[in-house]
């Protein structure tokens, strides 16, 4: 009797379905790993423009949205007052807006977040059930309004100049309504 060396055709089959099963959950694993790590690179993005803001308030006493307050009352809101933080007239880099007081930069550069989408301030966005930073401001009649440093998300979907109001978003609610 001879003794045969090597592997069946059946037990190369079940060894590549088994490393084909494992690379299956590996790549899932580090998908999701990923989503995680944009998201806190926004997250820590958020606390670097927080501060700018903040300080540039104290020095000028006004907002990126040229306002003494953060939150207006809702009869004073305009429907285009959403624009990207990294133009000039925010005054987080550059004085666009000539305040006295200004001591700026407050930030050195403006950075994008992780997909390569600009920020967006927007002093009257309306917060979803879904959206990232949303916690617990959600109203399901959408009346509820909040000042917001506003990311597009994975998706990057612009809609009227600024973020469109989806679950995708991620937010930094400044205040609220």
């Amino acid at each position: 009797m001879k003794n045969k060396l090597g592997f069946t055709l059946i037990e190369l089959l079940v060894v590549v379905a088994i490393i084909g099963t494992l690379a299956s959950v590996l790549v899932t694993t580090i998908g999701s790993m990923r989503e995680d790590a944009s998201k806190k690179a926004v997250l820590r993005q958020f606390n670097e423009l927080d501060k700018a803001i903040t300080l540039m308030y104290f020095d000028t006493g006004f907002y990126p949205n040229n306002n003494e307050t953060l939150c207006e009352p809702l009869d004073e809101i305009s429907s285009t007052n959403e624009f990207q933080i990294s133009d000039p007239n925010s005054g987080l880099v550059t004085n666009g807006r000539l305040w006295s007081g200004w001591r700026g930069p407050y930030i050195g550069s403006i950075p994008t977040d992780p997909w390569g989408n600009e920020f967006y301030f927007d002093d009257d966005y309306r917060c979803l059930a879904e959206t990232d930073g949303c916690k617990g401001i959600t109203d399901p009649g959408g009346g509820l309004l909040t000042g917001a440093v506003v990311s597009c998300g994975p998706n990057g979907v612009i809609s009227g100049g600024a973020c469109a109001y989806d679950e995708d978003n991620i937010v930094l609610v400044l205040c609220k309504r």
